[in-house]
């Protein structure tokens, strides 16, 4: 028996009510169930019950026995003074619970109110050894009961991503543009980059990235210096053509203008990447970006659909990178553009969560169902996760049916929180 399951039960009220009383033998009526309190007190606030003829108005608070109350100093925080009712499956003590005042608090005790069919359906609900608990009823389920719960699920993941955002914004003052900026060059560096790619975005100011985003070449020279490849030292030995000396040329009058100072080119991780992802061709790509719109929070917030969405974001980099990977390195293959994969994943991972945060910040839920609709009208990635839901019977066709899929996953069926599922709840019931 666990705490979750008997939340699970007072929430939805799946217990005997004929004679409901409390240990004391007072009648009691359940009259409102409250809501579950995820921060600091009680497990449900604002519970209306009546005892005998006294209504009361407070929290329940939600334990295997009674005597768990004194075991976590309950009666010593002042944030269960407002408990009106203690709900336990099983009361080991003579005597009632106390609050801080030394005001006894009533008990609800429910180990005989609740059906030992329920218990035994959560008992192998909890203890079934696959991946994906419900996968042998999910079948059963409502459709409209899974639906609900991937748009639930898809709306946290956003949110959650959006938090990481925020923070980058409150750094910046409120400044969009700058934390878009920083937010999509951070994306640019995927895994293996990303953090560097954001210290050299927080090294680089937008503002004078804009100031030279007009010339793609000497866009390029600010960005490879300030991210220490133009360093003489570095690329003299194998960079001896004309573009990577004009790049430092450049760069070395735009360092002593502007008294740059560079991050550390040991910073960047080549290692087991594919040459597609080495650092160099994205920034590049990165570069052409810059190059090709101005203003890229405006214009995030203002496209409607995922064409236009990703031709925004197909930007070629320059000539040099279609047959180079590093600076005097060439090879026969072109990487100068993000691929469709590639797209797809900056705008999972980038613009949705960007859309979001504005929506949060705004209190304006349009950008939230814009990303939303992004996701709805690209392909689902495809992965061991996605494919196991497949299994059950999950159709996972679009971005939207991934994404939610994953979040459920992840946040629910591993740590077996199906208690707290739509679609857990619904096979329990």
């Amino acid at each position: 028996m666990t705490e979750a399951f008997l939340h699970y039960v007072w929430q939805f009220q799946y217990f005997s009510k004929e004679n409901l009383q409390t240990t004391t033998h007072e009648p009691l009526v359940i009259l409102r169930v409250g809501l579950p309190n995820t921060r600091d007190g009680a497990d449900f606030q604002q519970v209306q019950i009546k005892i005998g003829e006294m209504l009361w108005v407070g929290s329940v608070e939600i334990h295997l026995t009674d005597t768990a109350w004194q075991q976590h100093k309950h009666k010593e925080n002042t944030a269960y003074n407002n408990v009106i009712l203690h709900v336990v499956w099983q009361k080991k003590s003579a005597v009632l619970m106390q609050r801080a005042d030394g005001s006894e608090i009533p008990t609800l005790e429910l180990g005989n109110r609740i059906s030992p069919l329920l218990v035994e359906k959560y008992h192998h609900f909890m203890q079934s050894g696959g991946m994906l608990p419900c996968e042998k009823d999910f079948e059963k389920v409502e459709k409209l009961t899974v639906i609900s719960m991937l748009d639930n699920v898809l709306v946290q993941r956003l949110q959650r991503k959006a938090e990481q955002l925020l923070k980058i914004l409150e750094k910046n003052a409120g400044d969009w543009e700058q934390t878009t900026y920083q937010w999509i060059g951070q994306s640019f560096g995927f895994k293996a980059n990303s953090e560097t790619f954001l210290h050299l975005t927080e090294n680089l100011p937008l503002k004078l990235v804009q100031k030279y985003s007009f010339d793609l070449e000497e866009l390029e020279a600010l960005l490879f210096g300030q991210a220490g490849f133009l360093e003489t030292t570095k690329v003299e030995k194998t960079a001896t053509d004309e573009y990577t000396k004009n790049l430092q040329v450049k760069y070395n009058y735009l360092q002593h203008k502007h008294q740059l100072v560079p991050i550390k080119a040991v910073e960047w991780k080549f290692l087991r990447l594919r040459p597609a992802n080495f650092p160099t061709i994205r920034l590049a790509q990165f570069a052409a970006l810059l190059h090709k719109k101005q203003g890229l929070f405006t214009s995030l917030v203002k496209i409607e659909n995922y064409k236009e969405l990703k031709n925004l974001l197909t930007a070629t980099a320059s000539n040099y990178w279609t047959s180079h990977y590093h600076f005097g390195k060439s090879t026969e293959k072109s990487y100068e553009n993000l691929g469709t994969e590639s797209i797809n994943g900056l705008i999972i991972n980038t613009v949705a969560p960007l859309l979001a945060a504005y929506a949060m910040q705004t209190d304006n839920d349009i950008f939230m169902a814009k990303a939303i609709r992004f996701f709805e009208q690209m392909p689902a990635e495809k992965n061991n996760i996605t494919k196991l839901w497949q299994e059950i019977g999950l159709p996972v066709n679009t971005a939207f049916d991934s994404q939610a899929s994953l979040e459920l996953y992840n946040d629910f069926c591993t740590k077996k929180q199906c208690l707290q599922c739509r679609i857990g709840r619904e096979i329990l019931k």
